[in-house]
């Protein structure tokens, strides 16, 4: 048998091996044990009959290769989806990854009635938006960015060199994309 250590984790008794596979957490709550095995499909829970009335649904890992390219775009960007309906994940916030080329811009659009925080991966962009576009600003790899509902903005890459990737998370589970004419600002 591995050795073990005591450990506290949110107010229950945690009990580690030193075994990186298997982590036990007792669970001392509502005067009933539960010991589930993470890693494993093997759960061994004394439950109360409160217990069983609570259904969780399971936490969704989704994987470079499962992202979907099937949302909504704007010309001269990529989106990606990776939590969204279509994906079988069923949230009331969207979010995915999204990438400018470089020397390349987007087109003047906005994001209707969505919330939308988007933090900077990698690469350098300006922002422009408002009602001509008369405001800008520039992000680099680090930083967080939100751009409020209906805001008419534009993502553009300065770098000759490198893309930049964004990960993006909205306030709907279905991204809004309202794309705007090119002559929107002067």
């Amino acid at each position: 048998m591995l050795p073990r250590r005591e450990h506290k984790l949110d107010g229950r008794d945690c009990e580690k091996t030193n075994d990186e596979e298997t982590t036990a957490i007792s669970n001392k709550q509502n005067s009933h044990d539960c010991l589930r095995l993470i890693g494993s499909q093997e759960d061994r829970c004394e439950q109360s009959p409160m217990d069983m009335l609570t259904d969780y649904p399971p936490i969704r890992i989704v994987s470079p290769a499962g992202f979907d390219l099937a949302t909504a775009q704007t010309p001269g960007s990529v989106r990606l989806a990776a939590v969204a309906p279509q994906l079988g994940i069923q949230s009331a916030l969207w979010g995915g990854l999204f990438q400018v080329k470089a020397g390349a811009c987007t087109g003047i659009h906005h994001h209707g009635e969505q919330q939308t925080i988007a933090y900077v991966l990698s690469g350098i962009c300006e922002v422009r938006w408002g009602a001509r576009g008369e405001y800008a600003a520039r992000a680099k790899a680090g930083d967080f960015i939100h751009v409020p509902a209906f805001l008419p903005h534009m993502e553009i890459n300065p770098s000759d060199t490198e893309p930049f990737h964004w990960v993006v998370v909205r306030s709907t589970p279905t991204p809004i994309v309202v794309n705007l004419p090119d002559d929107t600002w002067p």
